[in-house]
């Protein structure tokens, strides 16, 4: 019949325990988006602490540029895309143009910023990209991305192939860690995207669930 787990639990358990349940997902999904600004913010973060000093890290606040006006040439992109209805090579072109620029004004502007002033930028990030119609941001944003995606994978290949670096890792590091304690269940605990959380389960992703015109097209 295509229902929701909130509504099949409040079939066999009842209201109050459905209620707990998307209580539950709501903290859920809070602790996710919390732990990923964390980590956005720390990877932004262009002051490095050292031995008691600190030293600017301008590669980080390259990345912070690049990230920001990705997201704004995405903006201007789904407003091109609006109004002028490109597709085929024309969009392709005028995407991959755009991920050019964010990379190359990143490079030549990086944005020296701390830890904590990335964390509000990140926030504020996630309050437009929650509110914004999805072909002013998120469809561009993520049609961009499949092309860096795709060059990323090329560019790896290819390293792996010309410069053939030597991985010595080992096979088998047992089941037990010294920091985190037993695989089982640390492995559920720790994996927040993937399968083994359950996560995408409950989510799917940012973007599906708001392009379905009818939430019947989802059965």
């Amino acid at each position: 019949e295509g229902k929701s787990m909130g509504m099949i639990i409040e079939k066999y358990i009842g209201k109050f325990g459905r209620k707990i349940f998307l209580l539950f997902c709501w903290l859920f999904t809070l602790i996710v988006i919390a732990a990923f600004a964390d980590m956005v913010a720390g990877t932004f973060n262009a002051y490095a602490v050292a031995g008691g000093q600190t030293t600017v890290v301008s590669t980080n606040g390259s990345a912070g540029t690049v990230s920001i006006m990705f997201m704004v040439f995405a903006v201007v992109f789904g407003l091109i895309q609006k109004k002028f209805n490109l597709s085929g090579w024309k969009e392709a072109v005028v995407g991959i143009a755009f991920i050019v620029a964010s990379f190359v004004i990143g490079n030549f502007c990086p944005i020296i910023l701390g830890k904590e002033a990335w964390s509000y930028i990140t926030f504020v990030y996630i309050f437009f990209a929650a509110v914004m119609p999805m072909w002013l941001m998120k469809q561009p944003r993520d049609y961009m991305t499949t092309f860096m995606f795709i060059a990323m994978i090329v560019g790896a290949a290819l390293g792996l192939v010309v410069a053939h670096p030597s991985m010595n890792l080992p096979v088998y590091t047992g089941f037990n860690n010294a920091k985190l304690g037993t695989m089982f269940p640390i492995l559920f605990v720790t994996v927040a995207c993937g399968a083994v959380s359950g996560f995408h389960s409950l989510v799917s992703s940012g973007t599906s669930s708001k392009t379905v015109e009818n939430e019947k097209d989802m059965l």
